[in-house]
């Protein structure tokens, strides 16, 4: 029998339309399960599985043998339990589908396409996707989780928030980048079965767990590469970051920068609207904010202008105060 065969009988039990014969069947695979002490709630995968291919071969075997057997009728209360345990029986069998679908919506899975997309992760974490990759990350983070964990396929710019109580975690392929706070470049080249990480700030510890060598883990610091492959890995030293963070706004690096300048810079990298009615247009600032957070971005700037205080609701920032007195 058909699960739509299956299901139509129970439509029809659950209607009156079923003939006698077909009552008389619903009726004693009802009873059985009042006779199980636990019922169905506690039964296994392989033993719900066993369970209906149990009903079906039973069904299959009653409606076409033929019947002497005195028609009883069930009462009206009868039939709604025992609809209510049919539901149940139709439950557990997409239970497991349903679980998978509540937890992918707990997901946010996003492409780039042919440019360099930013995302804001829920902790205040800032991901500048290259062109052609993916990420995969939790709507939010539980803050009672032990580790923060992406998945990435293809390149990416990090700018981790600092948390040490609850390390940043980067999933690419069997590769595993675990941070607490810092700034760094990945890159995964399938083809090649490589994954290149270059950090700019703080430290990073890449473990490959594909590799054949002893030793499967390597700790970087700032200015140096680790390509991870099958056979091991190798660490040198990189010249120059400009092309890792060029299209993006992490650089937040300033010299003699009109201020109008540095609060547009602000606004892009954290996607804020920054109002600043009293602003002196000649004001220029000499800083450097790069690899900060929203919330210490705004304190350092408060302080480069002087006598100026700043609020914020939402995603709008108001700044008050005469600035460069």
């Amino acid at each position: 029998m058909t699960d739509q065969q299956l299901k139509q009988l129970l439509e029809k039990y659950q209607t009156g339309s079923c003939t006698p014969e077909e009552e008389r069947l619903v009726q004693q695979w009802y009873e059985s399960f009042e006779n199980e002490e636990d019922g169905i709630q506690n039964l296994s995968e392989p033993q719900k599985a066993a369970l209906e291919n149990k009903i079906r071969q039973q069904i299959d075997n009653q409606l076409q043998a033929p019947s002497d057997r005195k028609i009883i009728f069930l009462q009206p209360y009868v039939r709604i339990s025992a609809a209510a345990i049919l539901i149940i029986f139709f439950g557990y069998f997409s239970w497991n589908w349903v679980q998978k679908e509540r937890i992918e919506a707990d997901f946010v899975t996003f492409a780039s396409g042919t440019e360099i997309k930013k995302v804001i992760l829920s902790d205040g974490s800032l991901v500048w996707l290259k062109a052609n990759s993916q990420l995969k990350y939790p709507r939010q983070f539980e803050k009672d989780a032990k580790v923060r964990t992406v998945e990435l396929q293809g390149e990416a710019l990090f700018e981790v928030a600092k948390n040490p109580k609850q390390p940043f975690l980067i999933q690419c392929g069997r590769v595993q980048a675990k941070v607490l706070g810092t700034s760094f470049h990945v890159k995964q080249s399938p083809e090649k079965q490589q994954v290149a990480i270059v950090v700019l700030t703080g430290k990073v510890a890449v473990t490959n767990n594909e590799s054949a060598e002893p030793v499967n883990s390597v700790v970087l610091e700032p200015m140096e590469m680790g390509t991870t492959s099958p056979n091991g890995f190798t660490k040198t030293r990189v010249q120059s970051t400009s092309g890792y963070i060029q299209g993006t706004s992490y650089d937040m690096h300033f010299d003699e920068t009109p201020i109008q300048e540095v609060l547009a810079r602000i606004e892009r990298k954290f996607d804020v609207e920054i109002t600043y009615p009293d602003v002196n247009r000649d004001c220029r600032i000499t800083a450097d904010f790069t690899d900060q957070s929203q919330e210490i971005t705004l304190q350092l700037l408060a302080s480069t202008l002087g006598e100026v205080s700043y609020q914020v609701k939402g995603n709008t920032i108001l700044f008050e105060g005469k600035s460069c007195q």
